[in-house]
């Protein structure tokens, strides 16, 4: 009831989005997280079940300590195997989100907006992602192609 848009049309918008209420139980996931976590059969589950908090230091898995430091980016390890890991034992594949936090209106619950952690193509290949995986709307998108493109470059 909080959404302006319908929630189909918001989880197309944010495919990496974690909704969660002052109990940090989470509501819903975008299209990316529930399909790739296999998180449609998880009701109930909370935050920190899913998640580790690596950013801001500060930070602690509260739903105060979001609201405190919502001007801030967190940064997020996700505990879960996703599909594209499963049966890889490479400790680099670890998978990380970064984003920000919103309050809804109601003020009942926290919208963690966040796209694949990523600084370059090598970063999104170790752990199995790809340039489609980041929102249009997201500048990480264009960083990381800045990014090869200058590597391009200096390797000429």
């Amino acid at each position: 009831n909080d959404f302006p848009v319908k929630l189909r049309d918001f989880n197309k918008i944010f495919p990496c989005h974690i909704c969660f209420n002052k109990q940090l139980v989470i509501q819903h996931v975008g299209f990316f997280l529930l399909n790739e976590y296999d998180l449609a059969n998880k009701k109930g589950v909370r935050l920190q079940n899913i998640v580790e908090l690596l950013q801001p230091t500060a930070a602690q898995m509260h739903f105060n300590s979001f609201l405190e430091n919502a001007n801030n980016r967190f940064i997020f390890r996700m505990k879960l195997e996703g599909h594209r890991h499963a049966g890889k034992l490479d400790l680099e594949c670890e998978c990380m989100f970064a984003g920000q936090m919103q309050q809804l209106i109601s003020g009942a619950s926290i919208v963690f907006l966040c796209t694949p952690y990523a600084n370059s193509v090598r970063q999104l290949l170790d752990t199995s992602h790809f340039i489609s995986d980041i929102p249009l709307h997201d500048a990480t998108r264009d960083l990381i192609m800045l990014s090869q493109s200058r590597v391009w470059q200096l390797a000429r």
